[in-house]
């Protein structure tokens, strides 16, 4: 059994540990853009779900494609 302590403890540590958010701009056939905020522990029908809550569309007719690659340049 666990004790209360060892609960706030570990739901502590848990509040501390914070994943950044991607966000994904999905473009329909029709030119509308939509951005998407999620976690990057999400899966592909996971994003899929959130781009058809916001679209309208039924999920498993979204059909994902890469259309752009982003390149960051660090400075020195």
């Amino acid at each position: 059994m666990v004790t209360y302590a060892e609960f706030a403890q570990t739901a502590q540590l848990a509040a501390t540990i914070v994943m950044p958010l991607i966000e994904v701009i999905a473009n329909d056939r029709l030119g509308r853009k939509v951005r998407v905020k999620c976690s990057p522990d999400d899966t592909v029908g996971d994003l899929k779900k959130l781009i058809a809550a916001q679209t309208g569309t039924d999920p498993s007719k979204i059909q994902l494609k890469k259309w752009q690659v982003i390149t960051y340049r660090f400075r020195n």
